[in-house]
């Protein structure tokens, strides 16, 4: 047992060494790891996307979404709401149609990830031909 550890005992001591040193230099030179965390952000008008020249007025319900993001503390702290894209398309909406449904879309900035969205989907009608507008569900104009 003695030979097996003194045999080459320099050697040995060096790798020790060599693997110690090896071990803290890539521990010191990575950052610790923070925990994901989740923030909401309730209340978030929702952005109608339509084909440039669009005649049509478009009745949306609701107009607004809770969006639930998670990411890094740092980068959720710092977050604006206008930094959040949500949008309806509604190039493919069709004339006859009364209350379609349409998939909320959500585009999360960078270093972040959408955990949900709350509704999923708004029920769209097409109304006239005097220009984009959002209305309520009573049928006044959104500002």
């Amino acid at each position: 047992m003695r030979d097996l550890i003194f045999t080459n005992f320099k050697t040995k001591f060096l790798s020790l060494l060599a693997a110690t040193f090896l071990w803290f230099s890539i521990h010191q030179s990575t950052p610790p790891e923070t925990t994901p965390v989740e923030r909401d952000f309730p209340g978030l008008p929702i952005e109608l996307k339509v084909s440039s020249g669009e005649p049509y007025s478009y009745k949306v319900e609701p107009w607004t979404v809770q969006v639930r993001l998670r990411g890094d503390p740092a980068v959720l702290q710092s977050l604006r709401e206008d930094q959040i894209e949500i949008f309806v398309s509604l190039t493919d909406v069709r004339v006859d149609t009364k209350g379609q449904r349409k998939r909320i879309q959500v585009r999360a900035p960078e270093g972040t990830r959408l955990i949900s969205i709350d509704p999923e989907e708004v029920v769209v009608e097409r109304l006239s031909t005097t220009g984009t507008e959002l209305r309520e569900s009573d049928g006044t104009k959104v500002k």
